[in-house]
């Protein structure tokens, strides 16, 4: 609720995500974002600044790489990429936008 009445119309995705795999999936399934705060802090112990902006960059070369493998251009594009489900999460995502 904190970024209502900003004009953010999306799902942020949050709470154990942790690779740009992660974020891919998340967003494969519907989410606009996705969070992850707790590796970007142990980047940070591990490496300072310098440790989050390596981090952070394979995060976005890994969900660049697999939207590349999945055709996809935008994020749009990932959000209905054709995905395989097995039947206990199927019942939870609904069926990608056209």
């Amino acid at each position: 609720m904190q970024v209502q009445g900003l004009g953010f119309r999306g799902i942020v995705a949050t709470g154990g995500l942790r690779t740009g795999s992660n974020v891919a999936r998340a967003v494969a399934l519907g989410a606009t974002a996705g969070g992850l705060a707790a590796p970007v802090l142990k980047a940070h112990r591990a490496g300072g600044f310098d440790g989050v902006v390596a981090f952070l960059r394979r995060v976005v070369l890994t969900v660049r790489s697999i939207m590349l493998l999945t055709g996809s251009r935008t994020v749009a594009d990932l959000q209905r990429a054709p995905r395989v489900l097995g039947p206990t999460l199927a019942r939870w995502v609904p069926e990608p936008r056209r």
